[in-house]
């Protein structure tokens, strides 16, 4: 994917920027949705993207099309960061994008509000697999530490293997050598080859973590 600088290359960034926001308006959602995603991929500052953008992803959470608003929820995180999250926030009620919202609010990495925790520890017993691990590794990127025996549970009793991968990588990222017992316990009962792996691994930062403090 080719990145536009708007500080080398202006003329062709207003072209660019023009040809998005045509796409954006695509009767094809797939379209509006590779538009939106190509968006947040290009090097731009918040001050530097037009009013009228903004006000078109906007629009664009509430686009017919789950795929069009969960790549506008990234494309705002990425853009917008900290000054998305009150668009963002309210999505989590979304049951097709609440995935999206939980990954672009860890990617944001600011400290979550009691509700967004809660919410998000809740989301740990949701019946789709994907949210579960995207909830596990998001209360860890942002250090939630009420997530600490949500997360132990998961990580040993969850009937999918790569969110108990989730999990176990949540756990890391809480950073909390005291999880070193409880976590290395996890191997006594794990099979899967790639949980093990993920055990091994934190187990191993912990460890290094220690030698250093030392």
């Amino acid at each position: 994917m080719t990145r536009l600088k708007p500080n080398s290359a202006d003329n062709q960034l207003n072209n660019h920027l023009e040809t998005i926001i045509r796409d954006m308006e695509s009767s094809d959602s797939q379209i509006r949705a590779e538009t939106i995603k190509h968006l947040g991929q290009m090097d731009l500052q918040v001050e530097d993207l037009p009013v009228i953008v903004h006000s078109k992803l906007e629009k664009a959470l509430d686009d017919q099309n789950a795929n069009v608003r969960g790549e506008t929820i990234m494309t705002l995180a990425f853009l917008e960061g900290e000054l998305a999250i009150p668009l963002l926030e309210p999505l989590m009620e979304d049951p097709a994008v609440c995935s999206n919202v939980v990954a672009a609010l860890s990617f944001i990495g600011v400290t979550p509000s009691h509700d967004i925790s809660k919410k998000m520890i809740n989301y740990l017993n949701s019946p789709e697999p994907d949210l579960r691990d995207r909830s596990a590794r998001a209360l860890g990127r942002l250090k939630v530490d009420q997530a600490k025996d949500p997360l132990l549970e998961l990580a040993k009793s969850d009937s999918s293997a790569a969110v108990r991968v989730g999990a176990v990588v949540g756990l890391g990222m809480l950073e909390d050598p005291q999880l070193n017992p409880k976590i290395r316990q996890l191997l006594q009962s794990e099979t899967s080859t790639s949980v093990l792996s993920a055990i091994h691994e934190t187990l191993g930062l912990y460890e290094t973590e220690q030698e250093i403090q030392v």
